[in-house]
């Protein structure tokens, strides 16, 4: 039915009853072939997706991937994600979404940080930071530090908010730093997070940063000096 929808139109188009013959009739007929290509490819890639072959749902995800400002391949991509049972595969579809810059796909990366597995979990927090100062990005990333024990989450968490300027990031790493239960090594990685700030010319981070120079903690102190030093060094 859809395909002899469009051959009428073509039929029609040729024999110049619905536009005027100014416009000419290849480009026109060039459009409708474009737009039939385009539905039939997202017909075929959501059959794909449903395929027990790992590598045809991989081919799919590609497929759709490249069809960058279609709103119909990333709902395609977004309900992928939620169901995949391949974490290699989620995590291509997460790498995927963080190329559209569009809210539904920051908010299924942000969803990802609940999927079960560590990898898939650790490839959302990575692509989080390429969204830099936006409140949501930086609301979750404070949820991941302050629900996983697991270090290398912790300090990947750290480093992709170390990409925003924002002065809600310098409240979230101070955070950090003055946790009693958090390990030197992660207290450490956060005052590097208010260095990289710093630099990048955000004064909260640069002020935050002499303030834990009279830290009560020798060790933060004493780290907050080595960094101080390090900039006026620069």
């Amino acid at each position: 039915m859809v395909l002899w929808f469009y051959i009428k139109i073509i039929l029609l188009i040729i024999t110049g009853k619905i536009f005027n013959k100014k416009i000419g009739t290849v480009p026109i007929l060039l459009a409708v072939l474009l737009v039939t290509n385009s539905w039939g490819d997202l017909e075929t890639e959501k059959k794909n997706l449903e395929s027990n072959d790992r590598r045809i749902r991989a081919s799919a995800i590609n497929n759709l991937r490249n069809m960058v400002n279609n709103q119909e391949a990333e709902k395609l991509l977004i309900e992928q994600l939620k169901k995949d049972p391949q974490p290699g595969l989620r995590i291509t579809i997460i790498e995927s979404l963080s190329l559209r810059n569009t809210s539904s796909s920051l908010q299924a990366i942000i969803d990802s940080l609940k999927d079960p597995s560590i990898e898939v979990r650790k490839n959302a927090v990575l692509r989080l930071g390429y969204y830099g100062n936006n409140p949501l990005v930086i609301g979750s990333l404070s949820n991941v530090l302050d629900s996983t024990e697991d270090e290398s989450l912790q300090l990947l968490a750290l480093g992709s908010l170390s990409l925003s300027t924002s002065s809600s990031t310098v409240l979230v790493v101070d955070k950090v730093i003055k946790d009693p239960k958090r390990k030197k090594q992660i207290k450490y990685a956060a005052m590097e997070v208010l260095l990289t700030m710093a630099d990048n010319g955000n004064k909260k981070a640069e002020q935050k940063l002499k303030e834990l120079e009279k830290d009560k903690n020798k060790t933060i102190s004493q780290k907050a000096k080595q960094l101080n030093l390090k900039r006026k060094k620069k």
